[in-house]
């Protein structure tokens, strides 16, 4: 195997694809269509210094919700309202919490590792299965027949039979949908959220996401070419030779790890070289985004501690939320996530379809911050929005796991079937981005699993 890997996309999971790889003494050289690498996670990383853990479900920070409505509790080492009175459920809500995290330690011996494979395991797969059965049993038959129920169910049926509160069960219910189009009562939730729970991956050791990758970069010496897109795969005899750039070079390789999305990474290919069944699952498969980013900066102090704020109008407004974006329309609602920073705010907001226009997002962005301003006392002043349809023409395509985290989107059918384990149906041809096992979020694991796969020269079955 040539000891030269090309990788298309500068976001977590190629540059996590480049590490590993540098680490095994392998030539890399990445290619990246903007002018900057990070991919969608620098507007999780808008200003230097965020912490990778700062949208992260397992890490303690004092996070604020509101219902829309002027209920507001305060989440941190107690649950509280936004008087400071102690919430009735605390005790109950922070041990099923424990819980749902245990069940997430024992799920990432399934996220961290390639899926499951339904064509024959080898030797090391069937041991690492064998070791997670046995973890499995070790938890205890009761705690194994609950794991076993809920993740047959949806987060929404699993928060509200534990929690009689609707805006504290409704916590998980954003972390479980966030960046996916998904709503609360949806099959497959309780696996998103586990995802999540499960934890990143351990290998970003530095306080900011984007200035640790481009130490990393510098440090060591790999070939990245901004500003460049690939117009197309060179293959011979259905493999891998080389990959041309929009200036007209060609840039030989026999070993590419993509990270844009299967539909894009096929085109650039050619269709005609892949069979029609697989071209059809490729178009079927589903990305269309659903966030948008926006950032502003303080004006006024929240009268309540916080480092995140969300207003989700509670568990119903979420599934209204999803309703609308599934009809084409902008929720009145819009959930929002706002994050602290110093003076600095950045904001997510869920459920915008890729036609909503920047003046109804800015109209429906400012209502609910209006919300915010007047049950917690936080201002922020908005100074750039950033819709899902300039993230797609910045990206090529703007959903944060570049597909949906459905039940028939994940595991061993992410991205579909004979593409689940990393390897293509084209020699050297591997894809490492969202669209792959086991899915976004900050961890670049998809990435490492692309990586592992080339290394040991999987070939798709």
């Amino acid at each position: 195997m040539s000891d030269k890997i090309s990788i298309i996309g500068a976001g977590l999971a190629g540059l996590n694809a480049a590490k590993l790889a540098r680490a095994k003494g392998y030539e890399v050289e990445i290619f990246e269509r903007t002018n900057q690498l990070g991919g969608l996670a620098v507007y999780a990383d808008l200003h230097f210094g965020y912490k990778t853990s700062n949208y992260n479900i397992h890490t303690p920070q004092i996070i604020n919700i509101l219902d829309g409505q002027g209920r507001c509790l305060v989440l941190g080492e107690r649950i509280t309202d936004k008087l400071g009175n102690p919430h009735p459920d605390e005790q109950k809500y922070q041990q099923f919490m424990q819980k749902l995290h245990k069940y997430g330690q024992l799920w990432a011996h399934i996220t961290h590792h390639p899926s499951p494979n339904l064509r024959g395991e080898s030797a090391g797969n069937l041991l690492r299965l064998a070791g997670f059965a046995l973890r499995a049993r070790l938890m205890g038959k009761a705690d194994l027949r609950h794991l076993m129920k809920i993740m047959l169910g949806n987060i929404y049926d699993v928060m509200k039979d534990e929690i009689a509160d609707d805006l504290l069960a409704s916590l998980p219910m954003v972390w479980a949908v966030l960046g996916s189009r998904l709503s609360p009562m949806m099959a497959g939730t309780v696996m998103t959220f586990l995802n999540r729970a499960s934890g990143p991956l351990g290998l970003i050791d530095d306080n900011s996401l984007i200035t640790y990758w481009q130490k990393f970069i510098t440090q060591q010496n790999i070939k990245i070419h901004y500003n460049q897109n690939i117009t197309a795969i060179i293959t011979e005899h259905q493999r891998v030779v080389g990959l041309q750039t929009a200036d007209g070079q060609t840039h030989p390789t026999q070993n590419i790890i993509s990270t844009i999305g299967v539909k894009p990474l096929i085109n650039l290919v050619g269709p005609q070289y892949f069979n029609p069944e697989l071209n059809r699952r490729a178009n079927k498969f589903r990305a269309a985004p659903n966030m948008g980013w926006a950032s502003g900066r303080i004006s006024q102090p929240a009268q309540t501690p916080g480092r995140i704020y969300i207003v989700n109008y509670g568990s119903l407004g979420l599934e209204r939320g999803y309703d609308a974006y599934l009809a084409g329309q902008l929720p009145q609602q819009l959930p929002i996530i706002v994050t602290i920073h110093g003076q600095d705010a950045q904001v997510k907001y869920m459920y915008s379809p890729e036609n909503a226009t920047l003046p109804q997002i800015a109209q429906a962005l400012q209502a609910s911050l209006n919300i915010m301003a007047r049950d917690v006392g936080l201002v922020v002043d908005i100074d750039n929005i950033i819709t899902p349809a300039q993230l797609v023409g910045q990206f090529g395509q703007a959903h944060w796991h570049h597909g949906d985290m459905t039940l028939d989107q994940s595991l061993f059918t992410r991205p579909f079937f004979d593409f689940s384990h990393h390897a293509t149906t084209i020699k050297g041809l591997y894809i490492g981005g969202a669209e792959a096992h086991p899915g976004g979020d900050t961890s670049g694991l998809s990435g490492q699993l692309a990586f592992q796969a080339l290394d040991r020269g999987t070939d798709a079955q």
